[in-house]
Order: structure tokens, then C-alpha cells, then sequence
């Protein structure tokens, strides 16, 4: 009976093949839905396991993949099922997810609708439940991060918006999301593979996304998250100061028209917030966040030779006419000012055993 149960909450959890021309779809009420049935599989685990619904999501994944096209909405209801029973199982002892993991940058993403935002969403939150699993095993890494970066991502920016603008906005964020998460869980893998060649691919590609202002500040601030956190494993200080210089210079490009608008000396108390909202350009916390970045670094190799200097502390000399006018001519914008503060004290409380030398 519990069998029984979970292949029809399957049936239940797929959307129409086409959502907005279903009359009478009430979209809340189908989502809050799916959520009950998401809590009746989970709990399914204890009788039958999570062994067993994983395989018979497997088997039933074989068949839609034989089909053509391929509904979506099969798809988006296996990946459904899954990631609600995939914290009850092992990880890496079924073929089920790893086998799903490979088909998604080769899924018949559609190209407009609600559908294609509501994929999009299913690959991101699958990618968000494995990236532990990703970061033990680099072929499935490698092809998943170039996938995110270079096709996934990008793709998401042109869908137009659901009538409901928050699903768009959802799912761009659950992308994100799940890259950071991936350079954040597997970055010593990503760092190891191709002898180096991968990561400087990936950050490059997510430096890019970083730049497009389609997405919004908090998006692009989990890339910078992710970025920094590829970079903190680089056992070469060199290269990841170089690494870290570039990014920080790519990020000073959009800032450059708001220095060059600014006056010689700083208003202090005369000066007045220009933005539309009364928060400091988003540009201007971009730069900073790029520069510190990079904090949460593991212990140095101990056989390497001694460094002369910290890396970050490298970066932010050279940089340093820049922050600094950034900073004193922007005091106006209290969150940027806080954003400062909490930047240099991860700076200087991580490289406290160079910064008297800086």
C-alpha cells in the first residue's frame, strides 16, 4: 500500500504540460500541495526506505527518457521526489541520482513559459542536494560547474517573467544558489582538476555572470561568495593573489563612471544619496564584496616556503586608492559603511600575522 502511495504522489506532483493555459489552475494551492505530498513521501522512507523510492524513481526515469519528446513535467516531478528523500540516503550508493546528474545539461530545456522557469528551478534544487556528492567525485563536478556557468545560468537571464514575476526571481536565485554551493562544497576538487585549467574556466565564466546587472545584488553576491571561496584554496599565494588582483579589477570597471563624477574632496556630512532607494549603487558593494572575498582559507601547507606577505593584504595595497575612495567619499550610505567595516575585519582577522608588515 505505502508502494502504492508514493508511485500516485508521483502522478499527483507532476504540473500540466502547460501551466498557463490550464483553466482554473490555481498556482499557491498546487504548490502547497506538492509540499504535503513532498512530507508523505519522506515519511514513506521508514517503511519502504529511501532505497526503494530512489530505485523506483530510476525506473521510471528510464521510460520517460525513452519517450520524445520528453514531458517535462516527468522530469520535474522525478527531481521532485528525489531531493525530498535524498537526506535520507547514503550518499553516492545509488546509480539513480548520479544517472540524473549526468542527464541534466543534455535535457530538452523548453525555451519559453512557465515550464522552462519551473525546469530550470528542478535542475537548480537537484544540484543544490548533491553538491556534496559532487565534491567527491570530479568528472560529474566538472561537467556540472561548466553547465551552471556556461549554459544554465545564461540561459535562465532571457525566460520573460511568470504572470507571477516570483517565480522568475525564484528560480534565478535557486540557480545561484546552487552555484555557489558547488565552488563552495567542491572547490578543492575544482582547484585539483585539469591541473588548474577548470577553475580558472569557471571563475572567469562567473566573473562574468558577476558583471550582468540583469540579476539582482543579492544573485550576484552569492557568485562573488562562491568566486572567493575557489580562490581561498589555492595553495600558491601568488596565483591566488594575481587571481584575487583580476577580480577585484574586473569589479572596479562598472564603478569607474561613479569615481569620475565624484568631487576632489569628500562632502562628509554634505553629501547626498543619489539613488532611488537611498542605498549605496550596487556597483560600489560588488567592489567590495570582491575584495574580501576571499577569508575563509585553510591552514597553509606547512612544507611550502614562507610567505613574505598575505595574499589579500597584496590585493588591498594595491587597490588601496581605490577602497579608500570608495569609502570616505561614500560615508552617506550607512549599510555600505557596515559592509566596509565587516570587510576589513575578516581581512585583517584572518592575515593577522602579516598585517603589522602590511
Amino acid at each position: 500500500h505505502i508502494q502504492a502511495m508514493v508511485q500516485a504522489h508521483w502522478q499527483a506532483v507532476r504540473y500540466p504540460p502547460e501551466p498557463e493555459q490550464e483553466a482554473h489552475f490555481e498556482w499557491d494551492d498546487f504548490v502547497r500541495f506538492r509540499e504535503l505530498c513532498n512530507i508523505n513521501i519522506t515519511e514513506a522512507c521508514v517503511v519502504v526506505t529511501p532505497r526503494w523510492i530512489i530505485e523506483h524513481i530510476g525506473q521510471l526515469l528510464e521510460e520517460i527518457c525513452k519517450q520524445n519528446p520528453i514531458p517535462w513535467q516527468d522530469i520535474d516531478a522525478c527531481v521532485f521526489v528525489l531531493t525530498g528523500v535524498a537526506s535520507r540516503a547514503p550518499a553516492g550508493q545509488d546509480t539513480v541520482i548520479p544517472r540524473l546528474i549526468e542527464l541534466l545539461p543534455q535535457l530538452p530545456y523548453p525555451s519559453d513559459g512557465v515550464k522552462a522557469l519551473l525546469l530550470r528551478s528542478a535542475a537548480s534544487r537537484l544540484v543544490l542536494f548533491t553538491s556534496g556528492y559532487l565534491a567527491l567525485n570530479e568528472g560529474p563536478c566538472k561537467a556540472i560547474l561548466k553547465f551552471l556557468a556556461l549554459q544554465h545560468l545564461p540561459s535562465i537571464l532571457p525566460l520573460k517573467p511568470a504572470p507571477d514575476p516570483d517565480v522568475k526571481k525564484y528560480c534565478e536565485a535557486l540557480a545561484c544558489d546552487a552555484m555557489k554551493m558547488v565552488m563552495t562544497a567542491a572547490r578543492k576538487t575544482i582547484v585539483a582538476a585539469d591541473n588548474g585549467g577548470l577553475w580558472k574556466e569557471a571563475v572567469n565564466a562567473v566573473i562574468a555572470l558577476v558583471s550582468d546587472g540583469r540579476f539582482s545584488v543579492d544573485c550576484r553576491a552569492q557568485l562573488v561568495f562562491g568566486i572567493g571561496q575557489v580562490l581561498s584554496v589555492l595553495q600558491d599565494w601568488n596565483e591566488l593573489e594575481q587571481a584575487l588582483s583580476m577580480f577585484v579589477s574586473r569589479m572596479e570597471v562598472p564603478i569607474q563612471p561613479i569615481l569620475s563624477a565624484l568631487p576632489p574632496e569628500p562632502l562628509g556630512s554634505r553629501a547626498v544619496k543619489t539613488t532611488r532607494d537611498g542605498k549605496a549603487p550596487v556597483e560600489l558593494k560588488l567592489y567590495i564584496a570582491s575584495v574580501s572575498s576571499v577569508y575563509n582559507m585553510p591552514a597553509r601547507d606547512p612544507t611550502l616556503l614562507p610567505a613574505d606577505h598575505h595574499p589579500v593584504l597584496g590585493v588591498v595595497e594595491k587597490h588601496f586608492a581605490t577602497i579608500e575612495r570608495v569609502c570616505i567619499h561614500h560615508t552617506h550610505y550607512e549599510e555600505l559603511m557596515e559592509q566596509v567595516c565587516l570587510a576589513f575585519s575578516y581581512i585583517l582577522g584572518f592575515s593577522r600575522e602579516y598585517a603589522p608588515m602590511s
